[in-house]
């Protein structure tokens, strides 16, 4: 297991209810990464363990 520290005015959104199948999917979801101002929504999805990224 790894960890990420991030800046404590950095929010990251729609990590809840995550989950990740045996086999290493996870269903299509968009993430935010709000810092103050700026904003960066990130679309992912895993299949077979790797992850597909738009």
């Amino acid at each position: 297991m790894s960890k990420v520290y991030l800046n404590r005015h950095v929010r990251v959104y729609n990590f809840d209810n995550l989950y990740i199948s045996n086999r290493g999917t996870i269903s299509p979801r968009t993430i935010t990464v709000k810092s103050g101002s700026k904003e960066k929504k990130i679309k992912i999805q895993m299949t077979w363990g790797r992850m597909v990224e738009e």
